[in-house]
């Protein structure tokens, strides 16, 4: 050894969360070792406790006690929740207007061309005096908002509480964008494989249907989705066909496994502010009520079904306008059908179409139009 150097410790790292059978006879070399003072080299040795870093998928842990594994998964799911918040937050914005342009077709009211009051739009917002021309493209931008999570129903059990996104109109447009919509459903949503796609459109409004045939409708919709594994989209709404299908789903044993997937316009929620407010200490549940209006008493607009699973809010920016989101769902619907079909084939698709008006047919178009 050369003058003035000093012994290098033998430095031996273990990681706490490696199996104890595997290792068992490397800990009993290093208990000696420590116990002695001294390494395999004769020199004195240090034991260093690094941590593991997170990744996407489990890691393994001491099987030592059923209690510690247990609790070790219990952290790892709190964990994971924590991780997908800020993906969703990161890679799923919406549409805000953040120019106020005064709609002069109103008098009696202070209201934007995009339909909102001055309370309806995000701190910071400008006025614009010198138009009354209001330009989606020019007056709105996207925004990485706290607008996801789980739905609780607070006039229901509590015990389903669907997901839901905000998500901007034009998030089908580009490749990019595209695949973190499907990421969404398959990866943080973890939505099972489907087989089948039925597409259900329709009136908005309450209709009167004959009992016996909204029993054969309820009844044939719910057995043709469970044998087939299919996802049904529809408008989203508590109302007109998407109230008789989320009466179908849920009238059935199984229908928390029937996957239905409601995209709705964000702007014609109504009670779409309680669905607003950053994640905080974890907690992605939002309390929504569909009895009464907690803002105001402004009847335009409908509440969301308690019976769907999951929830696309499609936003371009605009208020109490229909039909924002018929656009965005025909072009999912044909990515999803492209993307689970066979090698030479897409998935098969059904569109139904009960009642209705022109929303109804220009969904029907926009689905013909893109070959689904």
């Amino acid at each position: 050894m050369k003058k003035g150097q000093t012994k290098k410790k033998d430095d031996i790292y273990i990681s706490p969360l490696t199996p104890i059978e595997s290792t068992s006879t490397n800990m009993k070399k290093v208990e000696s070792s420590h116990e002695s003072g001294r390494g395999a080299a004769g020199n004195p040795v240090s034991v260093k406790v690094h941590p593991i870093p997170r990744t996407g998928s489990l890691p393994q842990r001491p099987t030592a006690s059923r209690q510690s594994n247990r609790a070790g998964i219990f952290d790892f799911k709190r964990r994971k929740m924590r991780t997908d918040q800020p993906w969703i937050h990161k890679n799923i914005p919406y549409k805000v207007c953040h120019t106020f342009v005064r709609n002069p077709k109103v008098t009696n009211s202070e209201e934007c061309c995009c339909g909102g009051q001055e309370s309806d739009h995000v701190p910071g917002f400008t006025r614009d005096p010198s138009t009354t021309n209001w330009v989606q493209s020019q007056h709105t931008r996207k925004h990485k908002g706290w607008c996801f999570g789980k739905i609780r129903f607070v006039e229901e059990d509590g015990t389903h509480q669907p997901d839901f996104v905000r998500i901007s109109d034009d998030m089908m447009e580009r490749h990019a964008s595209t695949t973190r919509v499907l990421d969404l459903l398959e990866q943080k949503w973890r939505l099972p494989r489907p087989n089948l796609l039925i597409s259900v459109t329709g009136g908005a409004a309450d209709f009167a249907c004959p009992t016996e045939l909204e029993k054969r409708f309820k009844r044939g919709l719910a057995k043709a989705a469970k044998s087939t594994s299919a996802w049904i989209f529809t408008g989203g709404t508590n109302t007109g066909v998407m109230k008789l299908v989320g009466e179908a789903v849920r009238g059935t044993s199984f229908g928390s496994q029937i996957i239905t997937i409601g995209v709705a316009t964000w702007g014609i929620i109504r009670n779409r502010e309680q669905l607003v407010g950053k994640v905080r200490d974890g907690k992605l549940v939002k309390d929504y009520e569909t009895k009464k209006d907690m803002v105001n008493e402004d009847r335009r607009g409908a509440f969301l079904d308690p019976n769907h699973t999951h929830f696309l809010l499609v936003d371009d920016g605009t208020q109490y306008q229909y039909g924002k989101e018929i656009l965005l769902r025909a072009k999912l619907e044909q990515k999803i059908s492209e993307t689970y079909g066979e090698t030479d084939s897409t998935l098969p698709q059904i569109c139904i179409l009960v009642e209705g008006g022109p929303n109804s047919i220009k969904t029907l178009l926009e689905t013909v139009r893109l070959g689904t």
